[in-house]
């Protein structure tokens, strides 16, 4: 499967990804900043990196659209107008 995983360079992101890897699937890891993320080489054939911001709803688009599945953290506390935008990229 392809799963979305925000927060990837966070603590609970940090140990999920291998996790998610050892079972197979191809992870998507959501980043605000590219150059705080630093998985290990042995991961890096099994994930892909995108620039994603939740606060900034024009990110929202680097959301790739064939996702099977996703970790997130964040929806219960982002406002509505966020919220709505974020669901509707995910088709």
């Amino acid at each position: 499967m392809k799963i979305l995983l925000t927060g990837a360079t966070g603590y609970i992101g940090k140990r999920l990804l291998p996790a998610l890897v050892e079972q197979g699937h191809t992870v998507v890891c959501c980043v605000r900043d590219p150059e705080r993320f630093a998985p290990p080489k042995s991961l890096r054939p099994n994930i892909e990196i995108v620039v994603l911001d939740l606060l900034k709803e024009d990110t929202l688009v680097n959301i790739p659209q064939d996702i099977d599945g996703a970790f997130t953290w964040f929806i219960p506390c982002l406002p509505k107008r966020i919220t709505k935008s974020w669901k509707s990229n995910l088709r």
